[in-house]
């Protein structure tokens, strides 16, 4: 039987699927029912509902949607992707995981056999690719208020004060190194941005309306997505 390399963080979501093994037929079935989100979101939408924290739960479902991948690109069932990642790990010596991991087979592969390509898991974690191979990825976003005075020529009395405003902007450059960029705005760059906000939103939903297959931004609100 052919093996793979793993990386550690792959091991590690193996890891999350074997020691959850009990609750994979709950998270693919309530996966479905809740249907594709951009990535993490879909295990935002379920984590509650089968007792895992966030981090907890879109490993296992990057892990399951990683052995579907596997299945796919190697054409074989998933008893034998299975097989495959077993002699994976045993030949990275992951003998920590291997003991969970043998002792789940049977439930990852009947978790496996509900999964296809259309399946929200797979395509969740496909739409996260997607999202994250955009340029310039925004991390966070701060506004900043603040005044300047205009003082006489003695400087002793303030005549006037200029309010502007300090947007700073944190993002993931092309290189995936943490950037920042830092923009002053004045009254008609807060209105425009306020504008251009707003038609984003309109436009999203207009966008929706007129497809017949399910849309969502990253991180959307779930107020939104069911508008």
């Amino acid at each position: 039987m052919a093996t793979i390399s793993l990386e550690d963080w792959e091991v590690e979501e193996l890891g999350a699927v074997a020691s959850n093994s009990k609750k994979l037929s709950d998270i693919v079935s309530r996966s479905a029912s809740f249907g594709p989100k951009v990535g993490v979101d879909l295990a935002r939408g379920i984590c509650e509902r089968v007792s895992l924290v966030l981090d907890e739960t879109f490993s296992v479902i990057r892990g399951l949607a990683r052995i579907c991948f596997l299945r796919s690109r190697l054409n074989i069932t998933s008893t034998a992707a299975v097989e495959v990642l077993t002699g994976s790990l045993e030949q990275g010596n992951k003998t920590k995981i291997l003991t969970a991991w043998n002792g789940a087979k049977a439930e990852i592969v009947k978790a496996l056999e509900q999964i296809n390509e259309e399946h929200a898991i797979v395509v969740s974690i496909k739409a996260d690719f997607v999202a994250r191979s955009r340029p310039n990825i925004l991390a966070s976003a701060r506004l900043f208020t603040e005044s300047r005075p205009v003082f006489n020529e003695g400087g002793d009395k303030v005549l006037f004060n200029v309010i502007s405003h300090m947007l700073s902007l944190d993002y993931h450059g092309e290189d995936g190194r943490r950037k920042e960029v830092n923009l002053s705005l004045d009254a008609m760059d807060v209105a425009q941005l306020t504008a251009a906000l707003m038609d984003a939103d309109t436009e999203t939903t207009a966008f929706k309306k007129s497809i017949s297959i399910p849309s969502a931004r990253p991180f959307e609100s779930f107020d939104d997505e069911n508008e």
